[in-house]
């Protein structure tokens, strides 16, 4: 996987400072797959999920440059595509002010 080993040496050039908040990447759509036990909707596992809030930021960062490689693999775009979830919130955050 280059895309994998590119992404996990560019993360390891970053230096993230501890007082960086790295949002989650939730989207609300929480169902595990009881395939492989990954969530449906943030393609997080459910190890990830649980460890999500005691996590570092830098390891915060690790998680989403793995899940940009999930959704790629999932078919379901990278950054800008119909799997990158700031889109999906910002339509929902735009849905809920309307109604």
């Amino acid at each position: 996987m280059v895309a994998r080993a590119v992404l996990e040496r560019r993360a390891k050039r970053q230096e993230v400072s501890m007082s960086v908040k790295i949002p989650s990447p939730c989207i609300g759509v929480c169902t595990l797959d009881p395939a492989d036990r990954t969530c449906i909707g943030c393609l997080r596992t459910a190890d990830e999920i649980a460890r999500w809030s005691e996590m570092s930021p830098a390891e915060r960062v690790q998680i989403v440059l793995q899940l940009r490689v999930r959704r790629h693999a999932h078919g379901i775009g990278g950054i800008g595509g119909i799997g990158d979830s700031r889109q999906r919130r910002r339509a929902r955050k735009l849905t809920q002010l309307v109604s």
